[in-house]
């Protein structure tokens, strides 16, 4: 059985967190902590919590997720300009770097 605190702290779940963030759907999600308990993850969760901060069983994996994640970030400021949204646009330009951070750079060391 995985708590929350070890959901988070792995690599693979937090990208799956952030695809989700980053996806045209919902934007809200539900931790279930018992049968009986089901609460609200903020909006901004994954702001303090970026892929490349988590632990990886295989460092390979980084390079992987680095390459899918920035295909996501990309697909998502396309569709925040399209549609106007300057302000979401923006928010995310300016965090694209902390969303990055500790996923090696194409051909690079680690941010």
């Amino acid at each position: 059985l995985m708590g929350y605190r070890s959901w988070k702290g792995r690599g693979w779940c937090r990208m799956e967190r952030m695809a989700h963030v980053l996806s045209q759907g919902s934007k809200c999600m539900l931790l279930a902590t018992s049968a009986e308990r089901v609460v609200h993850l903020g909006p901004y969760a994954w702001l303090l919590d970026p892929v490349g901060g988590a632990a990886f069983t295989a460092e390979g994996d980084k390079e992987l997720l680095r390459e899918a994640l920035e295909a996501s970030i990309d697909r998502k400021l396309g569709r925040l300009l399209r549609t106007g949204r300057l302000d979401v646009y923006r928010h995310l330009k300016a965090r694209r770097a902390l969303l990055l951070q500790g996923l090696p750079a194409a051909g690079g060391p680690n941010l």
